[in-house]
C-alpha cells in the first residue's frame, strides 16, 4: 500500500507493519491515513479494515489487494470525512508446493498454516489496532465498546470474507464447545478483540462442507480446503462461521453487540463461489434476529441490526479488482453507521 511518507503531507501510507514481536512476512499490515488520527474524532469517523482472499494459500494476493479501492475512494472527499484510517491485513497461507511461480516450501513458516492459524493471525492484528491505535473498545477487550476507541468497519473478499465472520464467532461466542473444548483460537478475556460495528463479506464461504460438496469433482478445491483445514470434513464443520457448528446466540445482540449491519455481496458471474453461499450466511443471521434489508438504498443513521444481501457484477476477483464496486459498498456503509 506504498511506503511510510517521508513528509507530514497526507495521505500517509504505512506499509508492512509487523503486529507480533516475532512477526514472519505474511504477519504485516498496511495503514492509509487520509489525514492525521488526530484530526478524526472517534464519534465522527470509522476504521476500515480489510481482509484479502486468495483461498488461503495464493502468495500473489496480498493486502495490495485493497488498493483499487483505496484509489477510488482517494478521489472521494466526501467519503474519506468519515474514514479515520484504513488497515489491510496479510496473514499466514497454507502451503501451495504446485504454485506455477511461487511454491511454498515446508521451510517457510509464512507458507505452513491450517485453520485456526489465519484467523489467529487476524486476531492478532485487531488487537494490534486496538492497542495502537484506539481501534474497537480501546483496550482491545471485546465485548461492549465502551472504551470510546473507533469503531470499525471489517470487510474481507472470499475466503477474507470467511474470516471476517470467523472473527464475530469465535470473538463475540467465545462460548462455542465441542467434545473437545474450544473449536478456535482461545486467549484470556484481557486479549480478546473488538467486533466490528459491521462486517462486508463478498464472494464470501461460510459453509464450508457446502463448499467441499459442491466443487467435489474438481480437485483443486480439495487440495485448498485439505491445506487450509486438514483432511478431516468434521474440521470444515467446525470452521464454518455459517454452519451449525456456531453455538446458538453466537451473532445475537447480547453477543455481539457493537453489530449494526452486515452486507453479503455476490456475483451472479463469480464461477469460483456459489450463490449458496451467501444464502447461508443470511440465514444463520435472520435465524439470530437480524432484520431483512435487500438494499432499497435508503440511507440513515444505523440502529436496527439489518442483514443485507447485495449483487455485485464480473468475475470473482473483479469485485476488488475495479476499486469502484468495493469503494462504493464501503462509502454507503460508513454512511450508514454515522450519517
Amino acid at each position: 500500500m506504498g511506503s511510510e511518507s517521508s513528509s507530514s503531507t497526507y495521505p500517509r501510507f504505512i506499509s508492512k507493519v509487523p503486529y507480533l514481536p516475532d512477526a514472519t512476512e505474511r504477519q504485516t499490515l498496511d495503514i492509509c491515513f487520509p489525514r492525521p488520527l488526530s484530526e478524526s474524532p472517534p464519534s465522527a469517523t470509522v476504521w476500515i479494515i480489510f481482509i484479502h482472499g486468495g483461498a488461503w494459500r495464493d502468495p500473489l494476493q496480498d493486502s495490495s489487494e485493497l488498493l483499487p479501492a483505496l484509489r477510488a475512494l482517494l478521489g472521494q472527499p466526501v467519503a474519506l470525512t468519515r474514514i479515520a484510517a484504513l488497515a489491510s491485513l496479510n496473514y499466514r497461507l497454507s502451503p501451495y508446493p504446485s504454485h506455477p511461480t511461487h511454491p511454498s516450501t515446508p521451510a517457510d513458516p509464512s507458507r505452513s498454516a491450517c485453520h485456526p492459524d489465519h484467523l489467529s493471525d487476524v486476531l492478532a492484528a485487531l488487537r494490534y489496532l486496538s492497542r495502537t491505535y484506539n481501534v474497537g473498545d480501546g483496550g482491545g477487550g471485546g465485548g461492549g465498546g465502551g472504551g470510546g476507541g473507533y469503531r470499525y468497519v471489517l470487510v474481507g473478499h472470499s475466503c477474507g470474507a470467511t474470516l471476517a465472520m470467523q472473527v464475530v464467532a469465535s470473538e463475540g461466542g467465545r462460548h462455542m464447545l465441542d467434545g473437545s473444548g474450544l473449536r478456535w483460537p482461545a486467549a484470556p478475556p484481557e486479549e480478546h478483540a473488538s467486533l466490528p460495528s459491521a462486517v462486508v463479506g463478498l464472494e464470501g464461504i461460510y459453509e464450508l462442507r457446502l463448499f467441499a460438496r459442491t466443487h467435489a469433482s474438481v480437485p483443486v478445491y480439495g487440495d485448498i480446503l485439505r491445506g487450509a483445514f486438514g483432511g478431516d470434513e468434521r474440521a470444515l464443520v467446525n470452521a464454518s462461521p455459517g454452519g451449525a457448528n456456531v453455538a446458538p446466540g453466537a451473532y445475537t445482540v447480547e453477543v455481539w453487540g457493537e453489530g449494526k449491519l452486515v452486507v453479503l455481496g455476490h456475483s451472479a458471474e463469480d464461477t469460483l463461489v456459489e450463490e449458496e453461499q451467501m444464502d447461508d450466511m443470511f440465514g444463520r443471521l435472520r435465524g439470530e434476529g437480524w432484520a431483512e434489508d435487500e438494499g432499497s438504498g435508503n440511507i440513515g443513521p444505523r440502529r436496527e441490526r439489518t442483514v443485507r444481501r447485495i449483487w455485485m457484477k464480473g468475475s470473482h476477483d473483479d469485485v476488488w479488482m475495479d476499486g469502484v464496486q468495493l469503494a462504493g459498498v464501503i462509502e454507503k456503509v460508513v454512511d450508514e453507521l454515522i450519517c
